[in-house]
């Protein structure tokens, strides 16, 4: 056979059914990694940094080495870029192979996938993340290893793990009370933007009472639409004892009273 003569390679097999779900059961075993891959990159403001490169940007990992917010050491960049591929393969970033057109360097670069929208910061400082640090914190995370014993036993998980209800552990742990409220904020804030958009049904409303309302997230942005009304926002001592402490609460809502049920 002559070396310009072609070839024609087989096909790769079909996988069957039982590899499928092999591979399947290796991905559920790792899930995991990926929230908590989100929450660091959260952390280390990965996201900001590449969506303030602009649209359609790529940067290397040492880049984006370069313009973290805490102080790194020399390994850093092939550390982070194995964070990198983990997010890029689970469509949170995007990424390419680019070759040094000088040293024939092969380097990875990273872009922004449309999640990152909602993991980076918007114009109002807020973004998912806080729901990341919610979800995976030592509080949230406990209850799940009582779960086989509640199914067995019966009872709540959370109750199991802390000895009292959620609420109740929120209202003795001041620290996880602002992670859990500033969780509940920010989603809140992000879910009502295009909400209010659309719907015009506050257009007559005198009195709006938020009950659960947390710190008055979603009343806030109401009332920033529609000053006309009266806000009141019900919810839990520790809860509305804080509402004072959460950024973003616009002058129009400075009038609203909270009450603790």
């Amino acid at each position: 056979m002559g070396p310009n003569q072609n070839v024609v390679l087989p096909c790769p097999p079909v996988w069957s059914s039982d590899e499928e779900a092999f591979l399947h059961a290796e991905q559920l075993a790792s899930l995991a990694l990926l929230p908590m891959s989100i929450k660091v990159a959260a952390e280390l403001d990965v996201f900001e940094i590449i969506a303030k490169a602009g649209p359609g940007a790529y940067l290397s990992p040492g880049d984006i080495s370069e313009r973290l917010p805490i102080r790194h050491g020399p390994e850093t960049p092939a550390t982070l870029d194995r964070l990198l591929r983990m997010l890029a393969g689970h469509n949170v970033l995007t990424c390419r192979v680019e070759t040094g057109e000088l040293d024939g360097k092969v380097e990875r670069k990273y872009g922004a996938a449309p999640v990152v929208k909602f993991l980076a910061k918007n114009q109002n400082g807020d973004s998912m993340a806080p729901l990341f640090n919610m979800a995976l914190s030592k509080a949230f995370m406990d209850p799940l290893y009582c779960l086989k014993d509640a199914i067995l036993h019966g009872g709540i998980p959370s109750d199991r793990a802390h000895g009292i209800s959620l609420f109740e552990f929120t209202g003795k742990n001041p620290s996880f009370n602002m992670t859990f409220n500033e969780a509940m904020r920010s989603h809140s804030t992000l879910s009502l933007e295009g909400i209010l958009d659309a719907y015009k049904g506050f257009d007559d409303v005198k009195v709006l009472v938020d009950v659960g309302g947390r710190t008055g997230g979603s009343l806030d942005m109401i009332l920033k639409t529609h000053p006309h009304i009266k806000g009141i926002c019900f919810d839990l001592p520790h809860v509305v004892s804080t509402a004072s402490e959460i950024s973003g609460i616009s002058s129009s809502f400075r009038g609203c009273l909270f009450f603790y049920l």
